[in-house]
């Protein structure tokens, strides 16, 4: 679903060294309920590659959304 739907319960967001992956889980623990996030474990002059799932309350999880970078 897209941002705002009602059966969307979060997100999980994924971090990658390259467009090509791997892509890491960010947010094992708990799913996002917003739409902007602020990464600190990463320095000033890496750039990074991020994209985005959405979860509904079933737990089902969406395709990625397209790759966006970072740095």
């Amino acid at each position: 679903g897209a941002p705002g739907d009602a059966d969307v319960a979060g997100y999980r967001l994924y971090r990658a060294p390259s467009a090509a992956g791997p892509f890491t889980l960010l947010n094992p623990a708990a799913l996002l309920t917003t739409t902007s996030y602020f990464d600190t474990m990463t320095n000033v002059a890496e750039v990074w590659n991020y994209r985005v799932t959405a979860v509904d309350a079933s737990g089902n999880e969406s395709a990625p959304s397209n790759t966006a970078s970072a740095g």
